[in-house]
């Protein structure tokens, strides 16, 4: 049965995605240790579905569409950069928002439609942010390590009018994302 590597996201807005370029550009070091997204590859993950067959992804979509449908438009406030695990041993560097509590309910009900499908839960806590880039290099130098803990910028705002379905293909070059299937917010 045909099937895709998938998840479910929260795109960025394109003024935003210029802004947060513009932060990820300043914690870029000479060493080439990290391989940073394109902006066009900024969102927020609302739920990694992994490889899931097209049947599957038909109903997820539906399930979506009504999610949608009682989710209004909001606004993220990206004021923040960090690490994952942690700024001292960074693995993925990520830009993150400000506590929104529309946010967090469209993620929990995402979180609970995709379980009651099938998905397995989430294991980690919802973080909200943006991967800005992957640290490749076990022995990553002090300056990028010092640049995060101490970036700062002026605060993004990204109105967030819909949700969607991607498919994400990899490659030796990094990952390629497609969009399936987008969803609109209430105005």
């Amino acid at each position: 049965m045909p099937s895709h590597r998938a998840f479910i996201a929260l795109p960025v807005s394109g003024e935003a995605a210029a802004s947060i370029s513009a932060v990820q550009s300043s914690l870029r070091q000479p060493d080439g240790s990290v391989r940073w997204e394109s902006p066009d590859k900024f969102h927020i993950t609302l739920k990694f579905l992994g490889t899931t067959d097209n049947d599957l992804l038909d109903r997820t979509a539906r399930t979506l569409e009504s999610i949608a449908r009682t989710t209004p438009r909001f606004t993220l406030v990206y004021s923040c950069a960090g690490a994952f695990p942690s700024c001292h041993r960074p693995r993925v560097i990520w830009i993150g928002t400000e506590n929104n509590p529309v946010l967090i309910t469209l993620q929990k009900a995402v979180e609970q439609a995709c379980f009651t499908a099938g998905f397995p839960p989430e294991e980690h806590a919802f973080h909200p942010h943006i991967t800005l880039g992957r640290v490749e290099d076990g022995n990553l130098n002090r300056c990028l390590t010092e640049a995060i803990k101490t970036c700062t910028f002026e605060p993004i705002h990204s109105g967030c009018t819909e949700i969607v379905l991607m498919k994400s293909e990899l490659h030796r070059t990094g990952s390629i994302y497609t969009k399936l299937k987008s969803f609109s917010f209430q105005p």
